[in-house]
């Protein structure tokens, strides 16, 4: 090989090096990304916010009905117990309902059964007790005539004691049920505004970085390119170390 052609290899691996700095250093950070999402839990982090939502053309998941409780709004977001439009506590299955309730305290308290627990709290967006136990399968929430929870499940009615935090079969009729009922339009859109997208996880979005699907087919091929042209680098590179060794 004569020096002229070396030399020829060389500027091409130099050119070829500096056009793929960015690609290199974009590819290099998302693959970090990939590996610390997986540590990070990154998988059962939906991603929230309007700009994902029409990014993805996936709606966001905005709750179209909750419970009304002492001028509160109660209701489930993205596997989260809302109270208004704060997040309480992850409440992965069913909301079954939330009642006023006071229990063994002179204040007024909020009764919410999530699956099978029962969450009790203040009207100040206070958690105050997770009580595990409830009886599954939920289907309605209410109070009897002495102001005791009461649920009703496929497989019967259950009273709740206050006293040792079990659930007993309930016989009788005439406990008050409470229905959810639509949203306000304006909590709505409030809740909207950091709405989680279903299906569309952080890891998601990173993944899609990595390979160039967040920018649609284009993008794709775009990195498609920059992978064969990485290859290409490390070619040249090769090449012109034995064109040394050679020499």
């Amino acid at each position: 090989m004569t020096v002229s052609r070396r030399g020829r290899w060389i500027r091409w691996h130099r050119w070829l090096g500096l056009a793929l700095l960015i690609p290199i250093l974009f590819l290099v950070t998302t693959g970090v990304l990939i590996t610390v999402s997986e540590w990070r839990g990154w998988q059962h982090v939906p991603v929230q916010g309007r700009l994902w939502s029409s990014w993805y053309g996936v709606p966001p998941d905005v709750p179209e009905t909750g419970y009304n409780v002492g001028n509160q709004w109660l209701s489930r977001q993205g596997g989260l117990l809302m109270f208004n439009t704060e997040a309480l506590t992850r409440c992965p299955d069913s909301l079954v309902a939330a009642v006023p309730y006071e229990g063994l305290t002179d204040e007024g308290l909020i009764a919410a059964v999530c699956g099978e627990r029962l969450l009790l709290l203040g009207h100040d967006a206070s958690l105050l007790e997770a009580i595990s136990g409830a009886p599954g399968g939920g289907r309605r929430l209410g109070l009897d005539e002495r102001g005791q929870l009461i649920l009703a499940t496929r497989s019967g009615h259950y009273r709740f004691d206050e006293f040792s935090g079990a659930w007993h079969d309930y016989q009788r009729q005439g406990a008050e049920w409470v229905d959810a009922v639509p949203l306000p339009d304006s909590l709505r859109d409030q809740l909207a505004q950091h709405a989680p997208l279903p299906g569309i996880s952080r890891e998601r979005v990173v993944l899609d970085l990595h390979s160039g699907r967040l920018f649609g087919r284009a993008g794709g091929w775009v990195v498609n390119v920059a992978a064969m042209l990485m290859a290409l680098l490390a070619l040249t590179g090769v090449w012109t170390l034995l064109s040394r060794i050679r020499k």
